[in-house]
């Protein structure tokens, strides 16, 4: 009787195996966001991974319920957005990211400096597992300088011995310190480059080999026009990778 029931448990829940959920509705969620700072500690666990369950459809009830006045709400509300950026969800990330954004820009004190740290923690998350998948794939990261486990990222190459793809090239906007960019390969090509975004200090990108055309080092141009653009039909010594 017991196994039966807990075999049911899930069912009842609207928790299917492996984790998806059945189709809930926006009071069940509320009520789980009202329960971020209840009065013990494991009912506000328990409702912190309720609410990430419901992806990006929980980020506009919880940037709604969000109040100064309950901070403990406020610090779990942020951790469950900076959660959902890392969860590997296009869409949960993209929506947590921008309700990251308007919560710094808030006018409450609280809710802004918690939001600015949440962003600042996401970073240093971010940062770190960039440069393990770019090493563990063969790219090579070269550092100015570091503190602790950070690292103040100034080049990137992906040469010869990159064996990823070019989707890296996205998840580089997590070295907001990055000054040069070399990429090898006919791999990188013109749909490549418009991946990079929000690289306000890259000063140099070289392309190599790469199967970038002038359509591609236009676009680059125009979307950063701070960086000078090296392009080449063959590889130099200096981005072999």
């Amino acid at each position: 009787m017991l196994l039966a029931f807990a075999l049911l448990m899930p069912l009842l829940l609207g928790v299917l195996p492996g984790g998806s959920r059945l189709a809930r509705g926006d009071d069940e969620l509320a009520s789980w966001i009202q329960q971020l700072d209840g009065d013990r500690y494991a009912s506000r666990q328990r409702a912190m991974e309720y609410v990430s369950s419901y992806g990006a459809a929980a980020v506009e009830p919880l940037l709604a319920a969000v109040d100064e006045q309950r901070p403990e709400l406020v610090r779990r509300a942020i951790d469950v957005l900076v959660g959902l950026v890392q969860s590997g969800d296009p869409a949960a990330q993209a929506a947590a990211e921008r309700g990251l954004d308007q919560l710094a820009a808030r006018p409450q004190p609280l809710v802004a400096r918690s939001a600015h740290w949440g962003r600042a923690r996401l970073g240093r998350i971010q940062q770190r597992r960039v440069i393990r998948t770019l090493e563990a794939s063969g790219g090579k990261v070269l550092a100015t300088s570091t503190w602790g486990d950070e690292a103040q990222v100034s080049y990137v190459i992906l040469g010869k011995s990159w064996q990823g793809d070019d989707s890296i090239l996205a998840e580089l906007r997590w070295l907001p310190e990055l000054e040069a960019l070399g990429l090898q390969g006919k791999q990188f090509t013109d749909a490549s480059v418009q991946r990079l975004r929000s690289l306000p200090n890259l000063r140099l990108v070289q392309l190599y080999g790469t199967g970038v055309t002038d359509v591609g080092e236009a676009l680059l141009k125009q979307r950063m026009p701070q960086a000078r653009i090296d392009r080449r039909a063959g590889a130099l010594l200096g981005i072999q990778g």
